[in-house]
């Protein structure tokens, strides 16, 4: 689904950059994939500030994320497990 999204926005146009835990083997504009893991703060910080500086800011931000390796009964939290209520 992802893929599919990043697409249509630069079907239309737009310059969208990507993020995954691992690139993918095939990256259709290198410049414009960030590997990171968006379940750590600083996995996010770090998304934020490449996509800062490569291109002086965020207009839309579209959040798609694939599976999970936490157990099925709990959220990880900045490396942490937290029971689920």
């Amino acid at each position: 689904m992802g893929k599919a999204i990043v697409q249509r926005f630069r079907a239309a146009g737009a310059t969208v950059m990507t993020t995954a835990r691992k690139g993918p083997a095939h990256i259709e504009v290198a410049d414009l994939s960030i590997e990171a893991d968006v379940s750590t703060a600083d996995g996010a910080a770090s998304i934020a500030n490449a996509v800062t500086e490569r291109m002086g800011g965020i207009d839309i931000l579209v959040n798609v994320v694939g599976g999970s390796q936490a157990a099925s009964h709990e959220y990880v939290i900045d490396g942490g497990a937290v029971p689920t209520i």
